[in-house]
């Protein structure tokens, strides 16, 4: 009885660490784990984008083609990007 209940002990624990295994990776493999990564970083750089303040108007949009300082928020991007 003793050798039994330690088999289903040990049958137990490796298909907990196979489905650790199998889970640990966040996004699936192949063309879909592609997709969701960049997917990922996109909403990554539009809350960036989302949160910024341009030093010349002070406005909370982004990327505006009358602002003068245009130049100075894509320098601004570019240093809390890295």
């Amino acid at each position: 009885m003793e050798g039994k209940d330690m088999d289903i002990r040990e049958r137990y624990a490796k298909f907990v660490q196979e489905e650790i295994r199998a889970n640990s990776n966040p996004y699936p493999t192949g063309i879909q784990g592609f997709i969701a990564g960049v997917a990922s970083e996109f909403q990554r750089v539009i809350d960036i984008l989302q949160d910024h303040v341009c030093p010349s108007c002070e406005r909370g949009e982004y990327l505006h083609d009358s602002c003068e300082g245009l130049l100075s928020s894509i320098d601004l991007l570019r240093t809390e990007t890295k």
